[in-house]
């Protein structure tokens, strides 16, 4: 009896931790970061999956808005650690951050810690050539030793006054994303301006107290592939700007319905603001008094800014915005973009010439400003002088640029044109690879394994610009360094070298240098490659899936003409063949003759012709660049007689 009870007791006992197992497990998964809670279909050994980005923007009037974020990332190994850092900019007058919590998870989704005050550091958000900066950077750092592991942000942020609204990608990285959700709250009896890069998707729209809200909204993605890392993420993910009507910032009203509507709110925060200092006229006067052409004397006034100012940035409340006057500019002797394209624009009116501000979206990671869609799509400022013949664009943050050279950030680009009236969008000048060019001259004396290197380059365009910047600084460090890039040899014993600007487009650069180990000696041959300074060696990947266009910053043409005076108790034995492609977006072409007993020429040319390659070409781009890297690597071989 006493044994049926014992038996009893342990079948009980046992069902209660059966259940109690069970209950376990169930509160398990249904936490919502266990990992086993990620769809398989996204999952693909990554070093990271985006659990959650849920963005919800809410605008209370023309000036007011708050944005709230829950960000939650599961990292699965070392590589993925840089997932747990979160960057958040703020200035505590336009930008306020509340509410910043963080949390880490562990693979059962269990919580483990909290983020604390040890965990946030607190920085200038620019350093270097920034003045008057109350922009602020939080970073925030959280990780786990135990993989995987789940780091979890919220945090909200209040706008007290903007210009911009924040934008959304389904995807902001080549990352699988389970949950991607951006909702938008506006005034019920307004509409919300917005623009999709897919016609196909449009938001959810409902209405709760008093508000309308947009939601757009993806789940499950995949990771994407790498081939597509150098893709803009608008032409591979979902990308939703939106914009307001009316705006306000620090008491500066405006309207961007339109781009004249925009153009002139812009133009009213520079009225009044070009009246130069009695001294500054004098000096104009002086610089310009003997000449007659307006084009001349422009040129003049943006080399008379380019010595006496210097660029700083501004990144202050409605100074991020408006220009300091040019009373201030000639009196610090410094300025922002705004603050110096007013400066030039103020130079020029004293002499009767107009000229007009541009904003432009200047940068190498070249996006093209939506056209439909008026809004602040902008990040710079240049000048524009509209001569009858032509226009003159001017850089005025540039102390290197030549005059009308406004180099490849700026480029073959939409921008908005600032008038009196308003603005206009206009295209900025293109150039083209005749106007980027740089050709090579060069003598090299090979004596067995040593070479003697006498080089003359011409550089133009924006093969010049490059260059520029680092002997127009007159750092030898620097200078030696660039000079040691661009061979492919052990070792360079550079002997003299001079950089002549003449500031009409063109520079002339000499070089003298010895490489010791340029030719190899094998037995009674010597081998060397001939391609001295411009060998490639990228080949792109193989890509079935290519989307997107290749893009160039700018089309160019590099012209190697090598003369080799050979040893005189050597012959050729062989030399490469010759190479000659031809393709809709570039040619190429590789020359080499013997022309003597002791001389061998060599010439190589390379031109890029437009600024893309359409997606449809990819196979012949990778094929044109295969094709090169393989020419670039084959050698001459000399045989003693």
């Amino acid at each position: 009896m006493k044994l049926l009870q014992y038996f009893h007791f342990i079948f009980f006992y046992s069902q209660i931790l059966l259940s109690a197992n069970l209950n376990s497990i169930l509160l398990e998964s249904e936490n919502e970061y266990n990992v086993q809670n990620i769809p398989i279909s996204i999952l693909n050994e990554n070093n990271a999956v985006i659990r959650k980005k849920h963005t919800i923007f809410e605008v209370y009037d023309n000036e007011n808005a708050i944005m709230k974020v829950i960000y939650a990332v599961t990292i699965f190994n070392r590589q993925g650690n840089e997932y747990g850092e979160l960057v958040l900019l703020y200035d505590n007058n336009l930008i306020e951050i509340d509410d910043l919590e963080g949390k880490i998870f562990d693979k059962l989704g269990n919580e483990i810690r909290d983020l604390n005050d040890n965990d946030i550091k607190d920085y200038s958000a620019y350093k270097g050539y920034t003045l008057y900066d109350e922009n602020r950077v939080k970073y925030i750092n959280l990780y786990y030793n135990e993989y995987p592991y789940t780091v979890e942000f919220a945090y909200e942020i209040n706008y007290n006054g903007f210009i911009s609204w924040p934008s959304w990608y389904s995807q902001e990285t080549l990352d699988a994303v389970e949950s991607s959700r951006f909702e938008v709250k506006i005034n019920e009896k307004e509409d919300l301006r917005y623009w999709c890069n897919s016609d196909s998707i449009h938001p959810i729209i409902s209405y709760k107290d008093g508000k309308k809200s947009y939601v757009w909204e993806t789940k499950n993605q995949s990771e994407m592939s790498v081939n597509l890392a150098k893709s803009d993420l608008s032409d591979i993910t979902t990308h939703v700007k939106i914009a307001p009507n009316n705006f306000g910032i620090e008491g500066y009203s405006g309207n961007m319905q339109t781009w004249e509507n925009f153009g002139l709110w812009f133009h009213n925060l520079s009225k009044g603001r070009t009246k130069l200092p009695e001294l500054a006229e004098q000096e104009i006067r002086e610089l310009v008094k003997n000449i007659n052409n307006k084009k001349e004397q422009a040129k003049l006034l943006y080399e008379y800014l380019q010595s006496k100012i210097r660029y700083v940035s501004v990144q202050l409340g409605i100074g991020g915005w408006q220009p300091f006057d040019a009373n201030y500019v000639y009196e610090r002797g410094y300025g922002d973009c705004k603050a110096l394209s007013n400066y030039m624009i103020s130079l020029l009116k004293f002499i009767n010439i107009t000229s007009y501000p541009v904003l432009i979206n200047s940068g190498n990671a070249k996006r093209e400003v939506v056209e439909e869609f008026p809004s602040n799509q902008f990040n710079h400022v240049i000048v524009c002088i509209p001569f009858e013949e032509d226009s003159v664009w001017l850089e005025c943050t540039s102390q290197f640029s030549d005059f009308g050279f406004i180099e490849s950030e700026n480029e073959n680009r939409l921008a908005l044109l600032v008038k009196p009236d308003g603005g206009k969008l206009v295209r900025t000048p293109k150039t083209t690879s005749l106007i980027n060019q740089q050709k090579k001259n060069i003598y090299v004396n090979l004596a067995f394994g040593t070479a003697i290197v006498n080089c003359e380059s011409i550089l133009k365009g924006n093969q010049l610009s490059g260059v520029k910047a680092i002997f127009e600084y007159k750092n030898s460090e620097e200078e030696e360094k660039w000079i040691k890039n661009q061979f492919t040899v052990p070792e360079i014993l550079i002997n003299d070298y001079e950089f002549k600007n003449n500031n009409t487009g063109e520079a002339i650069f000499t070089l003298n240098v010895k490489l010791p180990r340029y030719a190899n000696i094998s037995g009674k041959r010597i081998f060397f490659n001939p391609n001295l300074m411009e060998r490639k060696y990228y080949v792109p990947d193989d890509n079935e899936e290519r989307v997107t266009p290749i893009r160039f910053s700018y089309p160019y043409l590099d012209i190697d003409s090598i003369k080799y005076l050979i040893p005189s108790t050597f012959e050729v034995e062989s030399l490469p063949q010759n190479k000659n492609l031809t393709t809709s977006f570039g040619n190429f072409k590789i020359e080499i003759k013997n022309v003597n007993d002791s001389v061998i020429v060599y010439t190589r040319i390379l031109e890029i012709s437009d600024y893309s390659i359409p997606p449809e070409k990819y196979n012949e781009y990778r094929d044109f660049y295969a094709q090169i890297t393989d020419a670039d690597k084959k050698k001459i071989v000399l045989v003693k007689k």
